[in-house]
Order: C-alpha cells, then structure tokens, then sequence
C-alpha cells in the first residue's frame, strides 16, 4: 500500500480514542484519569486532517464529529493562552512548569488552521488567527536572541517559517530559514544534535522539524543532514521498532516506537521504508494518542517518489559505528556496546543541567523472542545502574573517561577507562538462544570495583532462582534480593524470568527494584515502568574474566 494511504488508514483507526477521551464542557483532550497537558490538543490536526481528506483509507472524511472536535479543541487553546499568546505547561500529574509558546501545540493548531480555515465561521476564523499570531510573534522574539540551536527552538524555527506562509510575514520565513540552516550546520558528522552528545529520542525533533521545513520550502541544502540523521537512527533502532536508549544521554528506555521523525525520512527511499517499519511496528501500541500529531504531520507531506529500498533490520549486520558504539544484529539477537561518553565540556554542563544523564551504561541486548532483556538506559550518579563501579580512596567513579571498542572475531569487546584502572566488557554470540557477557578490571589501585548491568524488569512478572525454589512475583511494595556472595549459595547459580535463564558467576548479586533518574518527574522520581533489576559481580583487578551466560528458554 501507497505509505500515505497507510499513515491514513492509522490515523482513523485511531481517530476514536480521541473521541473517547475528549472532554465537551472543557474542549479538552483528557489523559487517563482526567489529568490534562495543553499538548493533548495536538491532536486536532489529525482529526482535521482526516475531515477533509478524501481517501478509501479514511472512513471519517467529512464526519462531521471530526470537524466538531478539531474546532473545540482549538478553541481550547485559544482559552487557554495568555494576553501574550503563551499557555502555562500543566503535565497530566498536575505538576506546572511554566508559562511558555508551547512549540509542539503552536505549530499542530496552526496546521489544523490552514486545513479547516474554508470550515471555520467568521468569529472562530478570527478569533484562532489572532491567537496564533500572538503565538508566532512571541516566537519570532525569541528567535531573534536564541544563541544556539535547541530541539526547542528549531521546531519554533519550523512554525515560524509556516506561520510566515500563513499570514504573509516575510521576515518571519527568513528568522525561522536562518534557524534551520544554523541547526542543519550544528548537526555532529556522526547524524545527531547533541544533546550533551547522542539522543535517540531528542534527535528525532530535529529530524521531524527540518523535514517539515523541508517539505515547505523544497531547500535542498538540509537534505545531507537529513541523510546522516536517516543513518543514524537505522543503526540505533531495534528490530520492534523502539529505540536504542544505550547511547542515549537524556531518556531511558520506553516501550514505545516513535513515530516522530518521519517527515525527515520521507525524502529518502530507505527513509520511506524505515517510515513504514516504524508504522508497522507501532500498530501493537496500547496508546498513539501523543503521536497522532507527529502522524498527521507526515501524511501531510508530499514525499514524491515512492519507491523504497532495504534498511538494515531487514538483514544480518554488524557495524562500529563511527568508532563510537558496536551494533550487532545476528539471528534473533540485537547487541549494542557504546563507547558514547561525556566530552569533558558536556560532563561539567551534566552536574549542572537537570535534562542530562550520566553516560554509564554501556551495553543493551534484546532478543526477538522477549524484546529487551538487558539494558533500560542511563541514570544520573547511580553505581547500580553503571557497567562498572569503582570506590578510588575518596572518589566513586560511576562512568568512564575513555573507551576502546573493537568488532567482530568471535566477539565484541570494549575497554573502558576509569582513572587508573581499565575495565574488560567482551559479550559473544554463542547460538540463537545464548549469549556471553564477560568482565574483567585490569590493573591498578582501587577499594572496590563491581561490572553488572540492568534488566527491565516489571511489576507481576515471576522470577525463580537457585536459591529460591518457590517463585516469586515482583511487586513495587517489596524487594527482591538474591545474593551468590555467601558460602552456602551453592555451585548452581542462576535466575530465571519470563522467556530467559541468566548464569551467574560466584559473588554475584541480582537486586529488584532500582529506580533510573527520572528529570521529568518534579521529585525526579522514576514511574513503575521505570524499574529495573540491578545485576552485579565483585571484580579485582587482574582477576579472571567473571563470565554470565543469558539464554532463551521456550
């Protein structure tokens, strides 16, 4: 099928879990349990644009309960702006952040006004136009003193540059085109903006942006940043579609696949194919209701060509990316092994900057059968959550300085740095249902040092190990310690989950719960599908390699 008639068809699968949600007296957009955030709204450029689309994949063209609710979700925005045109960031949970143009809704509302601009009365027509005016005007102020290029600003760059196509305002396509070109230059060689360096998440607002300031303006000079994005992102996500939160330096890991970014992919035939990847992944979603905006956005673009060509998730490879991080996909199995850390400049600014993770967990591993088993993403000063741990006289060191990765032979390795003393990570693929993870601490001085990794772990799900023979069900309300440390712990050593057995080496330890750093919490609290398990071994310098061995049971 043509992949806008697909991106059609999802949208108005999905059209009714707006309608269930929507709020009439408010005009609303509600989250589960009434709690709202003005981006809710955004959904009323899907609702919009399936109104006035005629297609033999969208049942809901001229539905006259889509205009109805496009309309009353403007005019929710519309209330809920200020004399200056901002909305205050209300999250859901309650919590404020503010008073700002929020980025996201400015520009959804104003796609939603030039769709519906012919349906609107004369009132609702000027009272949205002024709104967004005094939107766009504010973010044309801020444009002018932004000093660097932001996920932020350059999507207010990107509305910018439309609402100047909108309502006639020549400088504000120039402020916004001067922002986008600025942003496109910034881009690293290795396809991302960074965001205290790689961000799978972030990145794809830079890519979402620039491909819809792409598709106004047909400036063709953003096209190669476009393209290394695109390489990128095909090297950092998994086979179902989420995300490598590895190499992420400011979001953990979500069970969701994104689908922002897609405009930024659609010039591309690889891209194209990602993009129907992504859609075909993301049909099992419990909820796209935050994503209906960044799909309508894409079915609005007009990508031209169609064809598509082969991306790797569609084959065997193996790749070290840029000298920066191992990424393996061989059978079942996707490894990833990151050598991404803190230049110093972007450490200084992480002990300062509450949107920056420390970069201390290194490696992720996931396999079709279970999805991620290994991994989860980063955290901020947290040892249970790093690959390796280190107590130097009065200093703990929770993330490396420098690292060394090597691909391929019969396995790949990294060498970690931690002051004086060099840490061993090598994980080999043994056949399609086990896999090796070794570590080792070279030489030099230290009072304690610990290799391990996290698991993903959630509530209800059952664990049985060696030392238990009852199983147990993890619960948020308790935790859940098995310790291979002592002289009783036995010769068999190992724990059991849903779909996998992991073989522990002697002195180790498997803790449950572990909460990652959470900066979008207001108490920086992790949510429960947060928690993750902590797995660790004791490691002297110049010790033998300590050696675990995951495998997939049936």
């Amino acid at each position: 099928m043509q992949l806008r008639r697909l991106m059609l068809g999802r949208l108005a699968e999905s059209a009714r879990e707006a309608i269930e949600v929507f709020d009439h007296p408010t005009g609303r957009f509600l989250a589960p349990g009434g709690g709202w955030a003005v981006t809710n709204q955004d959904a009323i450029l899907a609702l919009a644009l399936l109104y006035v689309t005629e297609s033999t994949e969208n049942p809901c063209h001229g539905d006259a309960r889509m205009l109805e609710l496009a309309c009353r979700g403007g005019d929710a925005l519309r209330d809920a702006q200020d004399d200056e045109g901002r909305v205050e960031f209300v999250k859901p949970d309650g919590s404020r952040w503010g008073k700002l143009y929020m980025p996201w809704s400015m520009y959804h509302w104003l796609e939603t006004f030039r769709l519906l601009r012919p349906h609107l009365d004369d009132p609702r027509r000027a009272r949205w136009e002024n709104g967004l005016r005094l939107a766009y005007a504010g973010i044309a102020r801020q444009i002018q003193t932004a000093q660097r290029a932001h996920n932020i600003s350059t999507w207010n760059a990107m509305g910018l540059v439309r609402a100047g196509q909108t309502f006639d305002m020549s400088d504000w396509v120039r402020a916004g085109s001067a922002h986008i070109l600025a942003a496109a230059h910034h881009q690293d060689p290795d396809g991302y903006w960074s965001e205290g360096g790689p961000s799978t998440a972030y990145n794809m607002v830079y890519v979402h942006a620039l491909g819809l300031y792409y598709d106004f303006t047909r400036d063709a000079s953003i096209l190669p940043a476009l393209e290394r994005a695109l390489d990128f992102h095909l090297h950092f996500t998994y086979p179902d579609g989420r995300p490598v939160e590895t190499i992420d330096g400011r979001v953990s890991y979500r069970d969701v696949v994104p689908l922002m970014g897609l405009p930024g992919f659609l010039p591309f035939p690889r891209g194209r194919r990602y993009s129907r990847f992504l859609l075909e992944c993301s049909r099992q979603a419990k909820s796209i209701l935050n994503y209906l905006p960044h799909l309508a956005a894409a079915a609005l673009c007009s990508p031209g060509a169609v064809d598509e060509a082969p991306m790797p998730q569609e084959a065997e490879f193996a790749t070290n990316f840029r000298g920066r991080a191992i990424v393996r996909q061989a059978g079942p199995w996707f490894l990833c092994l990151s050598g991404y850390l803190h230049s110093e400049n972007s450490l200084a600014e992480s002990f300062r900057a509450r949107f920056r993770l420390d970069r201390q967990n290194y490696l992720s591993i996931w396999h079709r059968s279970v999805g991620l088993i290994i991994g989860g993403g980063n955290s901020k000063f947290h040892p249970q959550c790093s690959t390796f741990s280190m107590l130097q006289g009065r200093e703990r060191w929770v993330q490396a300085e420098a690292a060394d990765l090597s691909a391929g032979g019969d396995a790949d390795s990294a060498l970690y740095r931690y002051g004086r003393v060099a840490c061993e990570l090598r994980v080999r693929i043994l056949d399609p249902s086990a896999i090796e993870i070794s570590m080792r601490a070279g030489g030099g001085d230290c009072q304690a040092m610990r290799g391990g990794f996290t698991m993903p772990l959630r509530p209800g799900q059952r664990l049985v190990s060696s030392l238990e023979a009852a199983p147990l069900t993890l619960d948020l309300r308790q935790s859940y310690v098995q310790d291979w440390a002592s002289e009783n712990s036995g010769s068999e050593r190992w724990i059991m989950g849903e779909g996998w057995r992991l073989d522990l080496p002697p002195g180790s330890a498997f803790e449950w719960p572990h909460y990652r750093y959470n900066p979008y919490a207001p108490n920086y609290g992790g949510s429960d599908d947060m928690a993750v398990a902590a797995v660790s071994v004791p490691l002297t310098p110049g010790d033998p390699w300590r050696t675990f061995i995951l495998r997939i049971r049936e």
